[in-house]
């Protein structure tokens, strides 16, 4: 059955103008590409050398744009976009996506105006290889458009279509830059769409830029990856990779270096560290040892006279009321849970700039 037929919300709009319209690519200006780099015929969220050094799992999941987004002003009456996709059997080494992840978190754009959001597309099949979309607006004035990128996938090419007569220009600079260093938490998985990524809500809530270093099962606090991250500009440094360490014996070995060689270069730098949020998917032993080695960093930075330094408590994250509607899989978070952890971290930011 054809649900298109039978209703048309379900259609997404593909007749893009083949007149009067202009065609930017995402890589230059006036278009303003943040949390990703060009590398050859993708794009990556970092060193892809460096990445590879750690291993093969790094490597390929800093070819996933989660947090990449385009940013520009313009009054034209509608964007559109034109997306190329890596063929399937050229992609990464990683294991297939789980079903519960959708098409539109893979593999998909959002467009949002003005911080709110408009439109999404992604590919008719896990198969496609491009495709298009467009949002048209109900009247001509200038907007702040900004398209994210996919979670778990990379992309080819990006183009965008505005009205040939339309002003572009643009944004205003973003002034301050968030960090954020984990899991597949952090990096997005199974969020319904890109623009629903915990650091992606958390970021336009702040109004700053950020850049999204969560790896799926594949950020473990490796200290090469520390000695790269120290050298990022930011603002703010939040590290979570508490699911990605095997046990609490591996975060025991790594939390506090990698904290250290952050800290050694960046003497001011505000620092969060979290623990996991689904502290009801393991033992209380399991969780409260991992914990505990977390918050050591913190106490042992604190007693040193770090003023700089803040703990979230991954209990905290959730909440308590409808704490199971924030899950798809009591590990990982849905639309829900993610908003619940952009609010505890914008109010722990918040506090550290008030």
């Amino acid at each position: 059955m054809d649900l298109t037929k039978i209703d048309k919300n379900f259609l997404q709009k593909t007749n893009i103008p083949t007149k009067n319209i202009t065609f930017y690519n995402a890589d230059q200006a006036p278009m303003e590409l943040l949390g990703v780099s060009r590398v050859g015929e993708i794009y990556a969220r970092m060193d892809l050398d460096l990445a590879a050094s750690v291993g093969v799992g790094l490597h390929d999941l800093s070819q996933h744009t989660s947090g990449g987004r385009v940013r520009f002003m313009t009054d034209s009456l509608y964007v559109a976009i034109a997306c190329k996709l890596p063929k399937r059997d050229n992609m990464h080494r990683v294991a297939s996506i789980p079903p519960h992840m959708t098409r539109i978190c893979r593999r998909g754009v959002d467009i949002y105006a003005d911080g709110r959001f408009r439109a999404t597309f992604g590919p008719a099949s896990d198969n496609a290889i491009a495709y298009t979309g467009i949002r048209e607006f109900p009247t001509k004035s200038m907007r702040e458009i900004e398209i994210y990128l996919p979670v778990a996938d990379t992309i080819n090419s990006l183009h965008i279509g505005l009205e040939a007569d339309a002003k572009v220009v643009p944004c205003a600079p973003l002034e301050k830059r968030m960090v954020l260093y984990g899991s597949s938490i952090t990096q997005g998985l199974y969020t319904t769409r890109p623009g629903n990524t915990y650091p992606a809500i958390a970021a336009r809530k702040l109004g700053w830029d950020f850049l999204n270093l969560g790896f799926a099962g594949n950020a473990k606090g490796e200290a090469v990856v520390a000695h790269y991250i120290k050298k990022l500009p930011m603002d703010v440094f939040v590290y979570d990779y508490d699911h990605n360490a095997p046990d609490a014996a591996h975060l025991a070995k790594t939390h506090k270096p990698f904290f250290d060689i952050i800290r050694a270069e960046n003497p001011n730098l505000p620092i969060v560290m979290m623990t996991r949020p689904d502290y009801q998917s393991a033992t209380k032993e399991e969780i409260d040892a991992r914990k505990a080695v977390i918050y050591d960093t913190y106490k042992q930075a604190v007693e040193s006279g770090d003023k700089n330094v803040y703990f979230i408590d991954g209990a905290t994250l959730w909440g308590e009321e409808d704490y199971d509607c924030c899950t798809i899989d009591r590990c990982h978070p849905n639309d829900l849970g993610m908003l619940r952890m952009a609010q505890k971290l914008v109010e722990t930011i918040r506090n550290i700039n008030a």
